[in-house]
């Protein structure tokens, strides 16, 4: 592919159906041609092959590395395909996702924003992905997350709404990615094309439905799960904080004169909220918690503001 100019995310190039299938040609040539020679010219085309094979290729499930590779009739070199994709994306200095391990195979491929062969597929997946997304935003309007870490989205109800093919890793970081978007009032982030047709009206709902997003009442809410472990039951909750503390509950509170308060659930240390310039009490972030009980009912929640005033 010659004159092309390198964007990230890789998607933003927007390449032709035509220079697509020179892509893959061009790849398919150089693995089986011998001593696949000139190979290594090719590593940023590679990691731009995965990127639009997500966009354009992906049908839903589970996706391993030789799905790219058969694509190109080239199944026996899935690995060496995938390596280069790899030094492909350093190269270009792609985003990569971290979590417990580096997940290049994810970052390559959502560098192709939405699979729109995927979700476009019929008109019934794609609003029921505009209900999930709508979902999504109410969410992370009212609740702090974190914007670099989608694994909270497959425990929410509105993944309801999704059929099973859409319950995807990638698909998760990307929407979350419109999410923030939404609720930074920042188009730049989203990864489609936000004035292309179906999506223009999609984003315009979405913004739409953010700035109709109920503050939380309260400053945090509990999650509970239940876990069936051998022969017993393990019940454990995570906190789930307000971005924003409704003016009610400041009033009710009789916090309106100190500059910040602090949760603590049973007397452990939860979080803590401080006043901004305009009034409003925003959450300070401490590390995430997960807090197993032998019984369901949490005897004492207390507000200390920052005077050592108790509140229960």
């Amino acid at each position: 592919m010659k004159n092309i100019v390198w964007q990230i995310p890789l998607w933003k190039m927007k390449i032709t159906n035509g220079q697509y299938e020179e892509l893959k040609q061009n790849l398919h040539n150089a693995f089986i041609s011998p001593n696949k020679q000139g190979i290594q010219g090719l590593a940023k085309e590679a990691a731009l092959y995965y990127a639009e094979w997500w966009r354009r290729e992906y049908d839903g499930g589970k996706t391993k590395e030789i799905s790219l590779a058969e694509t190109l009739n080239i199944p026996e070199y899935s690995d060496e395909l995938y390596k280069l994709a790899k030094i492909g994306g350093r190269r270009l200095n792609i985003p990569i996702i971290i979590r417990q391990n580096t997940l290049w195979f994810r970052s390559l491929l959502i560098q192709g924003g939405l699979p729109m062969h995927h979700i476009q597929n019929s008109q019934e997946d794609f609003t029921v992905y505009r209900k999930f997304l709508k979902g999504l935003i109410l969410h992370t309007q009212n609740v702090s997350v974190n914007w670099y870490n989608s694994s909270f989205i497959e425990d929410l109800s509105c993944t309801n709404y999704l059929p099973d093919s859409f319950k995807n890793e990638g698909i998760y970081e990307l929407s979350l990615l419109i999410a923030r978007a939404i609720y930074e009032e920042n188009d730049e982030l989203l990864p489609y094309d936000a004035e292309e047709g179906n999506w223009r009206e999609l984003t315009n709902d979405l913004k739409e439905s953010s700035r109709a997003a109920l503050i939380h009442k309260v400053p945090f809410s509990l999650k509970w799960r239940l876990i069936k472990k051998d022969d017993n039951l393990q019940l454990s909750y995570y906190v789930e904080f307000a971005k924003k503390i409704s003016m009610s509950y400041i009033d009710e509170h009789h916090l309106n004169d100190c500059s910040s308060f602090s949760l603590y659930v049973q007397s452990q240390y939860i979080a803590t909220y401080i006043k901004t310039t305009n009034d409003n009490f925003i959450h300070q972030r401490v590390p995430a918690l997960c807090l197993k009980r032998n019984d369901i009912y949490i005897k004492n929640i207390s507000i200390l503001d920052n005077d050592r005033r108790l509140f229960n």
